[in-house]
């Protein structure tokens, strides 16, 4: 049977995997990490975070290497960390895979894709990224990781930038999803 979801919105993507809902308890469990820094909640995350990938990991994706949506350097001061940063560390960790920190940059400030502000995700995303590391990442399997996925234009944005720069496939893994 066809399945019935409109997957237009996540096209460029080779899988994307996400433990939890955003409404409820994996939204609750994003905001402690993001906004108090809570180890607890991150721990958490990881767990199933890793449990959500593993599978692919050792088929599909064995060879896949971790990069983070990066967040713009004025937020990161403000925050003190990068949140996807720490995630995609974290998991590539515990499943033994190559993490490349800053591969990609946020070139320039966009408002939280959830902001009511917001009347084009695509828009709003659109040319902020930009590859750091090109050479690190050509012909890769490149597992993005982020804190949330509302619309999917940050993720696609990110691997249309990836492709780009000599990337071969995208996957992407966030904590939740909305």
């Amino acid at each position: 049977m066809r399945c019935p979801q409109d997957h237009r919105a996540i096209r460029g993507l080779l899988i994307c995997r996400a433990p939890f809902f955003y409404h409820g308890s994996g939204g609750d469990l994003v905001r402690r990490f993001k906004f108090e820094a809570d180890r607890g909640a991150l721990g958490w995350m990881v767990r199933e975070m890793v449990a959500a990938i593993v599978p692919w990991t050792r088929s599909a994706g064995r060879r896949g290497i971790f990069v983070s949506v990066p967040i713009h350097p004025t937020r990161r001061r403000a925050r003190g960390f990068d949140q996807a940063a720490v995630l995609a560390e974290s998991v590539a960790q515990r499943v033994g895979r190559g993490f490349v920190p800053n591969a990609l940059r946020r070139v320039r400030a966009t408002l939280p894709q959830g902001d009511v502000r917001v009347t084009s995700r695509l828009e709003n995303v659109r040319d902020a990224f930009a590859v750091s590391r090109a050479r690190r990442l050509d012909d890769a399997v490149v597992v993005l990781v982020d804190d949330v996925r509302t619309s999917g234009h940050t993720a696609m944005e990110c691997a249309r930038v990836l492709r780009l720069a000599g990337v071969r496939k995208v996957a992407l893994l966030t904590a939740a999803q909305s």
